[in-house]
């Protein structure tokens, strides 16, 4: 094919892809990341005083090691949010579209119905075997690991009253793999260095928050044995 009609067509496929973008609810922004981080730093110290509004002195720990969490993620969501800058400009909602509203959040409830189920930790060979994945990730990696982790989701993690930070970033995870793998057709050779990038960093920063994490989710499982669904409040639906 003559190469100024390969360049035509590339050019029509972004104009295209732009315009898709731009009518859906995700707004273009270049700092999504951190705003989603911010947003939920707030949620989470309204929580914290309803909490210690309930006395529930536990969950309020809980919560504090989790805004701590959310200041160290800080500068690292802004390294996200730059590494997409050229795709933002172009059209792409990266991270944006990735990171869901703080909106979907479930009803607060001081107390709920006690678990009629113990706390187990996801089991460390599949831990360690995903991590593993994250570290080593590269692109055509990407419909693997979703699958892997989506696997995962659903038979090892569907116990929803634990583990709730553990499967709130695996769900992310998943969420984002399916929709780079949903992108890339349309992703120009211009833009393709960002974006593998952009996605590696990604994977890279998930697997930091896991590791961290999952202590979290032990220390919370004290509390939420109780009836307090502390972390498991704070996580908004995702749907990956």
């Amino acid at each position: 094919m003559n190469p100024r009609k390969l360049v035509y067509i590339s050019e029509v496929k972004t104009f295209l892809l732009f315009i898709l973008m731009s009518q859906t609810s995700y707004a273009l922004s270049e700092h999504c990341a951190y705003d989603h981080i911010k947003e939920a730093m707030e949620i989470n110290r309204s929580h914290r005083t309803l909490y210690k509004e309930g006395d529930k002195k536990s969950a309020v720990k809980i919560i504090n090691r989790l805004i701590f969490l959310e200041k160290i993620m800080l500068p690292f969501s802004r390294k996200l949010d730059r590494s997409t800058k050229k795709l933002v400009s172009a059209g792409f909602p990266m991270w944006c579209e990735d990171f869901v509203s703080m909106d979907n959040l479930p009803d607060f409830q001081i107390n709920s119905d006690i678990p009629s189920t113990t706390y187990a930790s996801l089991d460390k060979d599949t831990f360690n075997e995903i991590t593993k994945s994250l570290k080593a990730y590269e692109f055509n990696h990407s419909s693997k690991l979703y699958s892997k982790i989506v696997f995962v989701l659903d038979t090892k993690l569907n116990d929803h009253h634990y583990n709730c930070l553990t499967r709130h970033f695996l769900e992310s995870i998943a969420r984002s793999l399916k929709l780079s793998i949903e992108r890339r057709p349309y992703i120009t050779k211009e833009f393709e260095r960002d974006f593998f990038k952009a996605n590696k960093l990604m994977m890279k920063q998930m697997r930091l928050a896991l590791i961290f994490v999952r202590g979290l989710d032990k220390r919370a499982s004290n509390v939420q044995a109780q009836g307090t669904p502390v972390l498991c409040q704070e996580m908004p639906i995702i749907p990956y």
